[in-house]
């Protein structure tokens, strides 16, 4: 157990790092600023015969004070069935880490007690979110947003894994949009 969780959180710290390493210049956070809108598709292990949730996706990246930037989104997921859709929006705010491209929030949760530790990062033309936790039986999740700059918008990749083990993924494309 104990193997498990340090080759994550050591995999996770090397991807923080990862950026220092590579020849590509990183893009500044200005270039993330704007407002998008997309659709993305959901997988998991058991889409091969559940099918498929499609989701719509909203996504706004502000400068804010600190030098830091606003992250919000939401994302509606369309469900078959009685269920109908479900919404679910998080903003996060984030200022300037311990390395060029690399932020946080202010004040970072305790896993320990079931809060959240969250971190970003740029890397060429990819803002990277992290978001992790641990439950309540001692499993870390991890989130990991990779939001790739496009011609007139954005690519997103998300995967969550639960103790190494990624459990869903979703891929998506996103328009920028004048607000």
């Amino acid at each position: 157990m104990i193997g498990r969780w340090t080759r994550a959180f050591a995999g996770a710290l090397a991807l923080v790092a990862a950026p220092a390493l590579a020849l590509a210049e990183d893009l500044p956070i200005s270039d993330f600023y704007g407002h998008y809108v997309g659709s993305a598709m959901s997988k998991t292990e058991d889409s091969r015969y559940l099918g498929f949730e499609m989701r719509d996706l909203d996504v706004i990246i502000e400068g804010a004070e600190k030098d830091g930037f606003v992250l919000s989104w939401t994302t509606i997921r369309r469900r078959d069935g009685d269920q109908g859709p479900k919404r679910t929006t998080r903003t996060m705010f984030f200022v300037p880490g311990m390395a060029p491209n690399v932020y946080g929030p202010e004040a970072q949760g305790d896993p320990a007690k079931g809060e959240e530790v969250s971190w970003t990062r740029i890397d060429d033309d990819t803002l990277f979110t992290y978001l992790m936790a641990v439950n309540d039986r001692g499993d870390y999740e991890l989130q990991i947003y990779a939001r790739s700059l496009t011609k007139g918008g954005m690519a997103l990749e998300f995967g969550r894994f639960r103790d190494g083990e990624r459990v869903r993924k979703v891929r998506g494309k996103l328009k920028r949009v004048e607000d």
